[in-house]
């Protein structure tokens, strides 16, 4: 008997199988144990500010610069000096400003450093800030409210000595926010540091507004897309810039969503993204959503331009207490524009994710918020007293259902 010849797959098809299979693998291992999930780190752990000297029980070095990234795989943005300070940016908001310390225009988010540790002390090399760090070891942070160093100003490196008791192999994030500065680590002469596998990383670059930024988040790697990315099991690259859309300027002081796209912020991580997400801004809310759509096809476009075969999500707008919800513009509107413009794209590896218009229903429901209950719908917790931006909880929440709807989304179109 005859046997039959089938067609053999495109390198296309097999490549979006290769990376649908790999999506899926990585995403429900975060299911079952991620960050956000797995608890606080239970290993005996010290963590002492030893100032500007390096611990008398490390010398054996493993730095980290901008050029020479060492043993260290990072993710959040692209390394930079500012001030001695290696720093990571996450966007390009304009030509100056930003809040990265050198008003070009660099902006700085959340960031982790990651290595495997064979050693019993740690001493990581940090630079003084206001902001905490913090550190995750063998998937579980050691402190959720984190570490903030006793010298807040300055540009003199400090040193952070993590004693774990005995010596042993784990795998160890450190985890930095905004100006937050990283400069490798010391351990003791017999110890080693050494680079994790990279094999089955997938990495997220999520492009927004402030909800990307995390705005209103206690720590900037609490925010929607942190979540979201632990909850995938991404490295995520959080390039968020606050007050913008696809057609909101922010007073001529920041670029557009599509304007950013085109400067090269998709690509400020240090690893080209497996995942593109981009969204609906709230502040195009009340702008002429022709213009919202004639920008965001122009954004898909640049963004295929120069990502070709890469998927990319589309998530519509968050109904926030603020409104208009409803009427010409509103938000209702700027997501139908948003997703206009993604139906004109015709990209077989773009899907849009509604959130106002889910057919389940709007992700969030009422004109409350924290501190001005109504005591109807999820907003009286989702949102801080601005009611527009996400609260810690909210983050928590909306991060995971993003995730959900991501993978979903993914699976779709990738086939996985």
């Amino acid at each position: 008997m005859l046997s039959t010849l089938l067609p053999a797959a495109s390198p296309a098809m097999l490549a979006a199988s290769m990376r649908g299979a790999r999506l899926l693998r990585v995403a429900r291992a975060a299911h079952a144990l991620n960050p956000r999930n797995a608890g606080p780190y239970a290993g005996p752990s010290t963590i002492t500010d030893n100032g500007a000297a390096i611990p008398t029980q490390t010398s054996a070095a493993f730095p980290f610069t901008a050029a020479a990234p060492g043993v260290w795989t990072t993710n959040g943005g692209r390394p930079f000096s500012a001030g001695g300070a290696f720093r990571f940016q996450s966007a390009t908001i304009f030509t100056s400003g930003g809040n990265g310390g050198l008003n070009d225009g660099k902006n700085v988010n959340f960031w982790r450093a990651t290595a495997n540790v064979h050693a019993r002390y740690l001493a990581v090399k940090l630079y003084p800030t206001a902001a905490s760090y913090r550190f995750i070891v063998d998937g579980r942070y050691v402190s959720p409210t984190g570490t903030v160093l006793a010298t807040t100003t300055g540009g003199t490196a400090q040193h952070v000595l993590l004693d774990f008791a005995t010596r042993g192999l784990r795998q160890v994030t450190i985890e930095g926010q905004g100006t937050c500065g990283f400069g490798g680590a010391y351990v003791e002469p017999t110890g080693k540091v050494f680079p994790v596998d990279t094999s089955e990383d997938v990495r997220l670059a999520f492009l927004g507004d402030s909800y990307v930024y995390g705005s209103a988040a206690s720590h900037l790697a609490d925010g929607l897309v942190p979540v979201m990315a632990d909850w995938l099991g991404m490295r995520a690259l959080a390039s968020g810039s606050g007050g913008t859309g696809w057609n909101q300027t922010n007073q001529a002081t920041a670029w557009r969503f599509d304007q950013r796209i085109a400067q090269g912020d998709l690509s400020l991580d240090t690893v080209p993204p497996d995942v593109i997400a981009l969204m609906a801004s709230v502040n195009d809310r009340l702008r002429d959503s022709a213009v919202v759509q004639a920008n965001a096809l122009t954004g898909l476009q640049t963004a295929r331009a120069l990502h070709p075969g890469v998927p990319i999500l589309v998530f519509g707008c968050v109904p926030i207490p603020n409104g208009p919800l409803t009427g010409t513009p509103s938000l209702t509107s700027t997501e139908q524009a948003v997703q206009a413009a993604v139906t004109t794209f015709a990209d077989p590896l773009c899907r849009f994710v509604p959130v106002t218009l889910d057919p389940a229903g709007a992700w969030s429901t009422g004109t409350g918020a924290i501190g001005a209950e109504t005591g109807s719908g999820n907003a009286d917790w989702l949102f801080v007293a601005d009611k527009t931006h996400l609260s810690d909880e909210g983050c928590a929440a909306m991060g995971r259902r993003y995730a959900a709807a991501a993978l979903g989304a993914l699976g779709g179109m990738l086939g996985a």
